[in-house]
């Protein structure tokens, strides 16, 4: 027989060793969770490679797409919350969303690499870059003095504003001639519209102005709308 203090005692034990174990349980258990930001971060830095500008403008580049989207703008956050539900079924609150894109914006400045960003063309170890605008990939021509070729991956990066259309894939041994039936362009004009068209690509140089003079009902909109089209479509 058992003194009762003895007994007593061996029941406190007891109880201290079983709640202590029930606290350690529980701690594992909140140990394993993780917060709904914490997710979201991590679906995206294992899909983009994040950086920044020289203006620490943040920025995500989609690592199979060569897509580069600003973090803090609305293409990025409609990008997010339908990327995520796709391959979760599962919506996110507009605060996490919030939360986890402060969250990256910081990696990005802080830990990203500095790289220039461009908009249609860009100039790169003495290549010309025109990005096609394609959605679902980073398609743009490499434009060399003697050639020219379509390329899947640039090594320069562009942003893609939602006003910005794609260009058709050009095809070798085309004519420009095909042009001059659709605008109202001189023949003795027409050397210089063109080598506008090309300087208009040219990020290197100063950004020359074409000037159309005629009547009314000449067809200056017209002619200043399709050259637009030709080379950045919007």
């Amino acid at each position: 027989t058992h003194h009762p203090n003895s007994q007593l005692a061996e029941l406190l034990k007891l109880a201290t060793v079983t709640l202590s174990a029930a606290s350690g349980d529980n701690h594992t258990e909140k140990e394993k969770k993780v917060s709904p930001v914490a997710l979201l971060v991590e679906f995206v830095k294992t899909r983009h490679t994040l950086f920044h500008d020289s203006q620490q403008r943040p920025y995500a580049q989609h690592q199979t797409t060569q897509e580069t989207k600003r973090l803090d703008g609305s293409q990025f956050t409609q990008w997010l919350a339908a990327a995520y539900y796709r391959e979760h079924k599962r919506t996110v609150r507009d605060q996490t969303v919030k939360e986890a894109i402060a969250t990256l914006t910081g990696l990005a400045k802080f830990e990203g690499q500095q790289y220039e960003v461009f908009i249609r063309a860009a100039k790169h170890e003495g290549v010309y870059y025109l990005d096609l605008g394609e959605s679902g990939n980073g398609r743009a021509i490499a434009i060399r003095p003697d050639d020219w070729q379509v390329i899947e991956s640039p090594p320069v990066r562009f942003l893609r504003p939602e006003s910005l259309q794609p260009l058709p894939t050009p095809k070798e041994n085309g004519n420009l001639a095909q042009i001059w039936p659709l605008v109202n362009i001189p023949d003795e004009s027409q050397l210089l519209v063109i080598t506008w068209l090309i300087d208009a690509l040219r990020m290197d140089t100063p950004f020359s102005l074409l000037e159309f003079i005629g009547e009314q009902g000449s067809a200056k909109s017209t002619t200043q709308e399709l050259l637009r089209q030709i080379i950045d479509p919007t």
